[in-house]
């Protein structure tokens, strides 16, 4: 089996994803191939990604630094961003999420030859599930707008997918159910249109948390059995282990114990199997709550005890002197400053960083702000009660893209983007805050002069008929308004609930924060 088989076919920003379908063959090969030529990058990444998908974080680690430190001396950037991507997912399923995120954001510095928005967008996406898992929704949800956004102007299906999951969860942990759905829906249509078999458990096991969540039990429990088939068919180890562990406690939940016994054991001999540790802690501490439901307590007892010994375990300082001596086995402080170095004499490179800050700060499809740009703006804002926000959402507007398209979609988004930008006062600050959601910072300006000026604004667009393909084309939106605070996220949940309000209750309206008062 040759090693060149990776870069056979797909897509170039997920060429070793491969690996996961057969890592242990995938291994062997590349480790003979090895034998010959100890220092060919592909094949120290390869080995290391095998190493990965079977779960044996260390040996990944020590190939992924090797891998690393060949890349920094020979200025080999197309690898290093792979390797700096692995680096990340290495460190974040070792819970070492501040090392992760340095190299996802390394990852985004690096500038490859080809692919580089499509690598851009993978990045992103690895950057919001790892600020999600960390509970810190407002950086997770930054780096997963860009994404989606970059995914939308790219109109690749996969990385869209993936990215709405990525968001959907998000939206889950804050407790927006609706819209956690709604992005998984979007993304399982996108799955079946690629039998992307693998993520469509990945969206069916979320949906299975949202609707336990909702207290829609039956639901959930069948898109857990869904995701369980898909990782048994497609032999997704986290997939059935995840799905398994998820039925127990649903099973649980429903005083159904040897059904609970029976998915959990399940869930936990695939973790033996494969020796995947990190989501043993998690079962072990279900199956105790379990016992302790059954009044065995003794049992409940030794497993509690098995479980946080291996979450010490873990955790421990020997997990942490072994990543410093495998950082310190390649020296790669002084790499790393020497990676720093070549990137700041490289013009191409610095050229390339100033583009790249600003589609930080820009949204690349309307040429507005995008949740970052109009969030550091804000931070230099005097928080009084004489700013207001707007967040819009164009109604209907998933119908327009089923009916003409996506690509009318977005033609539709960069126009609107031209009628708001065109009835905005200059001093007015207009970001593209979601996929067809728009917040407009209004500033000086008071709460009721706020909705006055929506009010028009609403009437605009309703007025305006948008042309594509000599299709006519009209437009309705729904905002909600509200006073910016000193606390911008509050402000911003403020609008959210007003907007949702106003969606809820026929669409095509300016709902205000009184409005919230008004209904309590």
């Amino acid at each position: 089996m040759s090693i060149l088989m990776i870069n056979n076919g797909g897509k170039g920003y997920i060429k070793y994803e491969m690996t996961d379908s057969n890592p242990h063959l995938f291994k062997n090969a590349a480790m003979e191939h090895l034998k010959s030529n100890p220092n060919h990058l592909e094949t120290l990444n390869t080995i290391a990604y095998c190493h990965y998908y079977l779960s044996d974080f260390y040996l990944a680690l020590d190939f992924a630094l090797r891998a690393y430190n060949l890349e920094i001396t020979q200025f080999a950037y197309d690898e290093l961003y792979h390797t700096c991507n692995l680096l990340g997912n290495i460190y974040r399923f070792l819970g070492i999420y501040d090392t992760a995120n340095h190299y996802y954001m390394a990852a985004l510095n690096v500038a490859p030859s080809n692919q580089v928005q499509e690598k851009r967008c993978l990045t992103l996406r690895y950057l919001a599930v790892a600020y999600t898992e960390m509970n810190m929704n407002d950086f997770a949800m930054d780096y997963a707008i860009e994404g989606l956004q970059l995914a939308e102007l790219l109109n690749d299906a996969r990385l869209l997918a993936d990215i709405q999951v990525a968001l959907a969860a998000i939206h889950y942990k804050a407790s927006f159910y609706e819209k956690s759905l709604k992005l998984c829906d979007d993304a399982v249509l996108h799955y079946e249109d690629l039998k992307n078999i693998k993520g469509l458990t990945n969206a069916f096991l979320l949906c299975g948390d949202v609707y336990q969540k909702t207290g829609k039990y039956d639901v959930s429990m069948e898109y857990y059995n869904k995701a369980l088939n898909h990782s048994k068919d497609i032999k997704y180890r986290y997939g059935a282990i995840h799905a398994n562990y998820a039925l127990g406690c649903l099973m649980m939940t429903q005083k159904d114990f040897p059904k609970a016994l029976e998915a959990l054991e399940e869930a936990l001999s695939y973790t033996k199997r494969y020796n995947i540790q990190q989501p043993k802690i998690k079962i072990y501490y279900a199956l105790s709550d379990l016992y302790i439901k059954q009044y065995d307590y003794e049992r409940a007892y030794n497993l509690y005890k098995i479980a946080t010994e291996l979450n010490d375990n873990l955790n421990s300082s020997k997990q942490q002197s072994t990543i410093f001596n495998l950082y310190t086995k390649y020296n790669l402080d002084q790499k790393e400053a020497q990676l720093k170095q070549s990137l700041q004499t490289n013009a191409h490179l610095e050229a390339l960083n100033k583009q790249l800050l600003e589609q930080v700060q820009h949204d690349s499809l309307t040429q507005l702000y995008n949740r970052r740009g109009l969030k550091n703006i804000i931070a230099y804002y005097p928080c009084t009660d004489v700013h207001t926000l707007a967040l819009c959402d164009i109604d209907k507007f998933k119908d327009i893209n089923d009916t003409f398209g996506h690509q009318c979609g977005d033609y539709i988004l960069i126009e609107l983007a031209k009628v708001l930008k065109s009835n905005c006062p200059s001093n007015y600050k207009i970001a593209r805050w979601g996929g067809e959601e728009f917040l407009i910072l209004m500033e000086n300006t008071a709460i009721s002069d706020a909705t006055d000026f929506a009010e028009r604004l609403r009437n605009i667009v309703e007025d305006t008929v948008f042309t594509y393909r000599n299709c006519k084309i009209s437009l309705t939106l729904t905002f909600g308004v509200g006073t910016l605070t000193d606390s911008f996220e509050q402000s911003i949940e403020t609008v959210d609930r007003c907007l949702y309000l106003g969606k809820n209750s026929g669409r095509n309206q300016v709902v205000f924060d009184d409005d919230l008062f008004d209904l309590v």
